[in-house]
C-alpha cells in the first residue's frame, strides 16, 4: 500500500486505548433487529459479533484481519473456542493487542502478526474462516485481499465482514461526507462492487443484509442519548481529535440524511469457498 495510507492508518488507530475488558467486543455498532427486544449499547454490541460470526463453528482456526486491539479475537477464542490469529497494519496496536492476550492469559491460542492484507501470503488451506469488521473500507487494493482472503481459507471455510459501503446512487456531496466520516481514508465500494470482487477470485453463496438501521442509526441514536459514554469509553485518551460529543453530535448531523436516503450505509457480508 502507499506510504500515505500507512502513515495515516498510524496516525487515526496508532493510540492507545482505555482497557475495556469484556464488555465492549466490537468498537462499531451495536446489532438492534427488531424482532429482539432493546439491550444496552455494550450488550448489543457482543449481538452484532454473535450475528456475524454465525456460520463460523466452534473449534475454527480464524483469521482476523485487521484485528485492532484485539478485542474481537479475545471474544472468539473465549465464546467460540476458537484459535485466531490477527494481523493488522498499524504496529502499535498489535502490541497492544498482545498485551491484552497475555492479560487475559490466552497467549496459546491468539497470535499477532503486524502485516498488511494486500500483502500477506498464507500457504493454501491455512483458516477455517476469515473475520473483519469495519476494516476493508480503509483498504485501497480490496482485489488482492479477496484474492489472498480466498487462497488461505480450507475449502468448506468462508468470509464473514461488515463494512461501511457507498450506495448504488451516491451525490458528489455525500460521497465528501461519508469520505470525513469515515476519517479520511475512506475507499468505500457498492454492494454490487464487493460482490464482482469476490466472485472473480471464487467466492460463492454471497449474502450480505443491510444493517444501516439496524446497526449504524440505532447506535448512533442510542448512544446520542447516553452522551456517547459507551462509543467514547475504549478512546478515552488526551487529544484524540474526533473522541468528544460535541464532534459526533455535528458529524450525525451530516451523516443521517446520507444514511436514511442509502446514499450510503453498513452491510453484513458472507461468502464461502466451495
Amino acid at each position: 500500500m502507499a506510504g500515505s495510507y500507512s502513515k495515516a492508518m498510524d496516525e487515526i488507530y496508532g493510540h492507545k486505548l482505555a482497557e475495556i475488558g469484556d464488555k465492549i467486543p466490537s468498537r462499531h455498532f451495536g446489532y438492534y433487529p427488531p424482532e429482539q427486544p432493546e439491550v444496552s449499547i455494550p450488550e448489543a454490541q457482543e449481538r452484532y459479533i454473535r450475528h456475524i460470526t454465525r456460520h463460523i463453528k466452534k473449534g475454527s482456526y480464524i483469521l482476523d484481519l485487521g484485528c485492532a486491539f484485539g478485542e474481537t479475537a479475545v471474544w472468539l477464542v473465549e465464546n467460540l473456542d476458537c484459535r485466531v490469529l490477527g494481523i493488522d497494519i498499524v504496529n502499535a496496536q498489535i502490541e497492544q493487542a498482545k498485551a491484552f492476550a497475555k492479560k487475559k492469559g490466552l497467549e496459546g491460542r491468539l497470535e499477532y502478526q503486524t502485516l498488511d492484507a494486500c500483502k500477506m501470503d498464507f500457504p493454501e488451506n491455512t483458516f477455517d474462516y476469515i473475520v473483519s469488521l469495519g476494516v476493508l473500507v480503509h483498504v485501497p487494493e480490496k482485489d488482492k485481499v479477496f484474492k489472498n482472503a480466498f487462497k488461505s481459507l480450507k475449502t468448506g471455510g468462508g468470509i464473514a465482514f461488515s463494512d461501511p459501503i457507498m450506495g448504488e446512487k451516491c451525490s458528489w456531496i455525500a460521497k465528501q461526507i461519508a469520505t470525513q466520516i469515515t476519517f479520511n481514508v475512506s475507499y468505500m465500494k457498492k454492494v454490487s462492487e464487493y460482490k464482482t470482487l469476490m466472485q472473480e477470485v471464487g467466492f460463492e453463496n454471497i449474502e450480505t443484509e443491510d444493517v444501516t438501521e439496524i446497526s449504524w442509526i440505532k447506535t448512533w441514536e442510542l448512544s446520542k442519548k447516553e452522551k456517547y459514554n459507551t462509543v467514547l469509553e475504549p478512546f478515552k485518551y488526551e487529544n484524540y481529535f474526533w473522541a468528544k460529543p460535541a464532534f459526533l453530535n455535528m458529524a450525525w448531523i451530516f451523516a443521517k440524511p446520507c444514511l436514511k436516503k442509502r446514499s450510503w450505509g453498513w452491510y453484513f457480508f458472507w461468502a464461502e469457498k466451495k
